[in-house]
């Protein structure tokens, strides 16, 4: 478990020193996506797909996109995201703790498979499996598959484009959030990947066993909305508009 004792004034003051990068040029022009009353099943967090079940609520929703929003953008700001990912996941994991998620320490492993090739939508169907529910793992395919059906010039396409890969390598994750005996939990798998070829759309990504690598990384973190509830107005004040250009919905 990541620095358990730590206390409020250390992670507001840990949060306080972020530094996140410049708003990119892909996103300068974009119309800030609508606020809507109902909350969506699914959306897109710059570079991780999350699912919720019916029980989160709609601000628990906004706490969760956040917050991750907050890590991933504090994360590349340190660490490249595709060249050190490691570095990375190491930072990610530190900001996650400071707003309150209770998780372990990423321990990455090199995917294996018997298929002598497959494409990225495969492996993403899989990451999840033997972690969340059944139930989740159909919210988090329904999420998947809406996703691949966009055309490469929506909004939504092109914000995990870029947010989840580089050429032919990437780094993205997976949540799926739902509540366990009153706890919100957040199912996670995080990934990181060298392909065998370049592609300008995620879903182009195509894997050779012999030239290519995936590892991956999933566990189970919780959020102690308590703790979250400390530092949220931090979260929010030290993202500003971000949260407004780096949240898509998914319409599952």
């Amino acid at each position: 478990m990541l620095h358990s004792d730590m206390t409020l004034n250390q992670r507001l003051a840990f949060l306080e020193t972020l530094e996140l990068p410049d708003l990119p040029e892909y996103l300068a022009g974009k119309t800030p996506a609508l606020v809507t009353e109902t909350p969506k099943k699914a959306g897109i967090d710059a570079g991780q797909v999350i699912a919720f079940s019916e029980d989160v609520s709609k601000s628990e929703h906004a706490d969760i996109l956040n917050s991750c929003l907050l890590a991933q953008l504090a994360a590349s700001k340190k660490f490249d995201r595709e060249k050190n990912p490691v570095e990375w996941y190491q930072f990610y994991s530190d900001v996650l703790f400071n707003c309150g998620w209770v998780l372990d320490s990423f321990q990455f492993r090199k995917y294996q498979t018997s298929s002598a090739s497959f494409g990225i939508d495969t492996f993403m169907l899989n990451l999840l499996q033997g972690l969340a529910t059944d139930s989740m793992l159909s919210m988090v395919t329904a999420a998947i598959n809406f996703l691949k059906s966009l055309s490469s010039t929506d909004p939504r396409s092109l914000l995990f484009d870029h947010n989840s890969h580089s050429g032919k390598e990437g780094n993205f994750q997976l949540g799926a959030c739902f509540h366990n005996g009153g706890v919100l939990t957040m199912s996670l798998g995080c990934s990181y990947f060298s392909a065998s070829q370049a592609a300008d759309s995620f879903f182009f990504l195509h894997f050779e066993s012999a030239d290519s690598e995936i590892y991956f990384s999933k566990q189970n973190i919780m959020l102690d909305l308590d703790v979250y509830a400390k530092v949220r107005k931090a979260v929010v004040e030290k993202l500003g508009d971000r949260a407004e250009r780096f949240i898509e919905d998914l319409d599952i």
